[in-house]
């Protein structure tokens, strides 16, 4: 099982959004559970809403990058390692990480190596895959 984070930044400069490799700042960032099941919704459909959320942001002219954690203690250090070098404006948080009451240990990591790794990053939340790039709208002024 994976869960994944996507990134997009926000370019200052000409206001669009540009995709990037980790870190936050001038970006945004999703994390989202993956696996087989979430709830009654298999993979291969989370998957494509994802894509979908993904394809918006390239839409609104962002750049995005989506990141794949182990729903473990492991998670920590994948986004933390996701961060560096780069920075965004937004992280998304899904709701695969979120939602789950078992997860909510893995959720208060994710928000905590976010807070760590990208300090002026805005946390965002979408309610499915299709809403990303409206939580990260929220954060970039464009709601």
């Amino acid at each position: 099982q994976r869960a994944n984070a996507g990134i997009a930044r926000h370019s200052q400069s000409n206001g669009r959004l540009r995709a990037g490799r980790r870190r936050l700042g001038d970006r945004c960032a999703g994390l989202r559970a993956g696996g087989t099941r979430i709830g009654r919704i298999d993979a291969a459909k989370i998957h494509a809403g994802i894509a979908m959320g993904m394809q918006q942001m390239a839409d609104r002219g962002w750049a995005a990058d989506l990141c794949l954690v182990p729903p473990d203690a492991s998670a920590t250090d994948a986004v933390k390692q996701r961060l560096v070098g780069t920075t965004y404006d937004a992280v998304v948080i899904g709701g695969g990480i979120r939602i789950p009451p078992k997860s909510l240990l893995l959720f208060e990591r994710m928000v905590n190596a976010v807070h760590q790794g990208a300090p002026f990053a805005a946390i965002a939340f979408n309610t499915s895959p299709l809403d990303t790039a409206d939580a990260a709208a929220r954060w970039f002024g464009h709601d």
